[in-house]
């Protein structure tokens, strides 16, 4: 891949010969570099990716491989009913490989997202749940004030004070009491 490319190929990559390391035994001790692929991340989408080499199975041979064989089909249509096909092919290539885990790449990313979005649901599910109780709270003390102030809202209305300026009057409480609370949550 590119990464690989550049930290141990140089500027230009095909053509380079590479050492076997012992990888793959009774395949010569190099092999060419015919292509450069673009990076890609292997677990999950959040991972780095790293330098890597891709070896065609059927020319290497390699037995004693450093990571499973992965196969990857591009399909125009839906690749599930193409599973049992490819199966038989592997079993006819390498019967000593299975297919154990067939999926599409969109299944592969949601899968490798599961973790995060399970973290991000119980977060959005506290938060709810903590702004369903400082509503309550709110609604509770404002309720409360408003009660206590039952005979200055009547004097007012007797006064000539408009059903408006009574809104008001308790909405400012309401945002002072908010103001409040935001202010010491934050501190």
């Amino acid at each position: 891949n590119r990464s690989f490319a550049a930290r141990y190929l140089g500027a230009s990559p095909l053509g380079a010969m590479v050492p076997n390391l012992g990888m793959c035994r009774g395949n010569g001790d190099r092999w060419q570099v015919v292509g450069v692929v673009e990076d890609m991340r292997q677990g999950s989408v959040t991972d780095t990716p790293q330098a890597e080499l891709f070896l065609p199975f059927r020319q290497t041979g390699c037995t004693n491989a450093v990571s499973d064989p992965v196969l990857i089909v591009r399909s125009s249509g839906d690749p599930v009913p193409y599973a049992s096909i490819l199966r038989d092919l592997v079993k006819q290539e390498a019967p000593a490989l299975a297919l154990d885990s067939v999926m599409t790449m969109e299944d592969r990313v949601m899968t490798s997202l599961a973790r995060p979005r399970l973290y991000a649901a119980v977060l959005v599910g506290f938060a709810a749940f903590a702004l369903l109780i400082s509503a309550v709270g709110l609604f509770g003390v404002l309720s409360y004030a408003v009660a206590l102030r039952t005979r200055e809202i009547g004097v007012r209305t007797a006064l000539g004070a408009r059903t408006l300026d009574i809104v008001w009057l308790v909405l400012r409480q309401a945002m002072a009491i908010a103001v409040a609370g935001i202010g010491i949550g934050l501190w």
